[in-house]
């Protein structure tokens, strides 16, 4: 069984249920470091997705700041029922990071995507990406919050001990830098525990969120073909 399996069998809402009380204290944008580096680069979007939103509480506090079109996407049954309750401004759909529920390509300026990668099937990752890279308008940007040790490292998931879960801990980002299609716009790097930024965090604790800018080919050098080439 795979991971994504997992979560979207029950594990998903189990996280929903541990963490709902630690949410309801993300009551403002000052509470939520994504949301921080939102504003510290002055990003003004006008269509956004969250893929492993929750209940939905980030993109709400998002349109306080912003007003813009907002998605959630995630695959906790239980999150969905709050946050549709809780916050009608805010689409919700169920589903995987690997197969966002969503025909439309590139019809998002922002796709954010915190603290989901870690989980997702090493088998899926790479279609993952792809998913976001899909939903991603030309020079849209792409948030990025997840652990950012020295080196890529797995941890056991220490709330099942049935089945074989980890942590994937590595910095995201670098998938999409290396395509040479995105560029880093802004990174702030974090003490995952306090939320501060601690020059003294161990690695292990490093929590990066990241904005990543969509350009596309631009980043490639044009050059002619020689006249006398055939």
């Amino acid at each position: 069984m795979t991971q994504d399996a997992v979560f979207a069998g029950g594990e998903g809402d189990q996280w929903f249920e541990r963490n709902r009380q630690a949410l309801a204290r993300k009551d403002t944008p000052e509470h939520d470091p994504v949301l921080r580096v939102l504003q510290l680069a002055n990003l003004q979007p006008r269509r956004v997705i969250e893929i492993g939103a929750s209940n939905g509480f980030r993109l709400n506090l998002l349109q306080q700041l912003r007003p813009c079109d907002v998605t959630a996407v995630d695959v906790s049954e239980a999150a969905i029922v709050e946050g549709r309750a809780r916050y009608p401004g805010v689409t919700f759909l169920q589903g995987a990071a690997s197969a966002v529920p969503i025909a439309e390509d590139g019809g998002f300026d922002l796709v954010m995507v915190n603290a989901v990668l870690h989980w997702i099937d090493r088998s899926t990752l790479m279609r993952s990406c792809a998913e976001l890279d899909r939903l991603l308008a030309p020079h849209g940007f792409l948030i990025i919050g997840d652990f950012h040790p020295a080196a890529p490292e797995r941890v056991n998931y220490h709330h099942r001990s049935d089945v074989e879960l980890y942590t994937y801990k590595q910095n995201y980002a670098e998938i999409f830098l290396a395509s040479r299609l995105y560029t880093q716009f802004a990174s702030v790097v974090y003490d995952h525990d306090t939320w501060a930024c601690n020059p003294d965090v161990a690695p292990r604790d490093r929590y990066q969120v990241v904005v990543l800018k969509k350009t596309g080919d631009e980043a490639y050098i044009t050059r002619a073909f020689p006249a006398d080439k055939t």
